[in-house]
């Protein structure tokens, strides 16, 4: 999109003349072109603004839910109301967890575009915050696979507890 801005912004400096003659008409487009030709620019501009910022705060926004996912799947297990909890936090977690990862992905190629198409550079704080997400989901996916491992052999072991204290 950014390119096709460029190119109409070159398109209507280089092809649009300021005055031509048709027939016995002599046409003034000085009024037209003035109004056609800032509009991609600005619109580039805007775009090239915009994007960095929304990015930012989602990437934020991103970045805290696996902070939290990672503290609640953490929490030790202690016994059987423990033991729920991180199941049902497991499963919320893992439903989420994809389509975040997916959300991180895509705000780095929004950055990726705007730094090779657009004219302006990303502050180095809005690439690391991409890198620290990236990290995050890294490291999120690794306790997940902790968490999956253990639910096996806790559950058996919630189930022998229950059986001894409902029948003794």
């Amino acid at each position: 999109m950014l390119q096709l801005l460029k190119h109409y912004q070159a398109h209507f400096a280089s092809n649009l003349p300021g005055t031509t003659d048709i027939g016995l008409l002599h046409l003034d487009s000085k009024k037209i072109r003035s109004m056609l030709l800032p509009t991609p620019k600005d619109l580039q501009e805007s775009i090239e603004k915009l994007v960095p910022e929304r990015t930012k705060i989602r990437t934020l926004e991103v970045s805290e839910w696996l902070s939290q996912s990672i503290r609640e799947l953490q929490k030790p297990v202690n016994d059987v109301s423990d033991f729920v909890e991180q199941s049902k936090n497991y499963n919320r977690i893992n439903e989420l967890f994809n389509p975040m990862r997916e959300k991180i992905d895509l705000y780095g190629q929004f950055l990726n575009v705007i730094s090779n198409v657009g004219s302006i550079k990303i502050k180095k704080e809005d690439e690391n915050a991409i890198k620290d997400a990236e990290k995050e989901i890294s490291r999120l996916a690794q306790i997940i696979a902790q968490v999956e491992s253990s639910q096996e052999s806790q559950s058996e072991r919630f189930k022998k507890d229950l059986a001894e204290k409902l029948i003794p």
